[in-house]
């Protein structure tokens, strides 16, 4: 289908739209998740990074810092600020690296109210 990116028009395929659905269901089933796990919070700004503009590697180190200091003031619900970038560059190499983090337990885009699939949502591992 035909998705519509700061008043033009742009193809996404199938596939990438039926995954981006699938990690939805998923974030808002793990949401609703019980005893210990973390549950989506609405996003703000206290609990989003933004990482537009910057390299990978520089995106991940500055991802990485986030999360320890969010576990550290026991948030274990929160969004990284991609964007959608030029061909989602950014976005996909911040999501395949978030599948090696270890303090990550789960991530997707973000529903539609927080900012949709230009942020990632991401569950951090309940360390505390």
């Amino acid at each position: 289908g035909a998705v519509s990116a700061a008043g033009g028009r742009m193809k996404v395929s199938k596939r990438v739209m039926r995954e981006a659905e699938e990690g939805k269901a998923e974030l808002r089933a793990a949401g609703r998740k019980k005893k210990g796990g973390a549950k989506k919070m609405m996003r703000m700004d206290g609990n989003s990074i933004d990482v537009r503009g910057m390299e990978s590697d520089d995106a991940m180190t500055e991802v990485r810092g986030f999360f320890s200091r969010m576990i550290g003031a026991g948030r274990g619900c929160v969004y990284i600020l991609h964007g959608h970038g030029s061909g989602g560059v950014l976005k996909r190499k911040v999501r395949e690296a978030l599948r090696r983090e270890a303090l990550v337990e789960k991530y997707g885009p973000a529903e539609d109210e927080d900012g949709g699939d230009a942020y990632t949502c991401v569950f951090l591992k309940d360390l505390l």
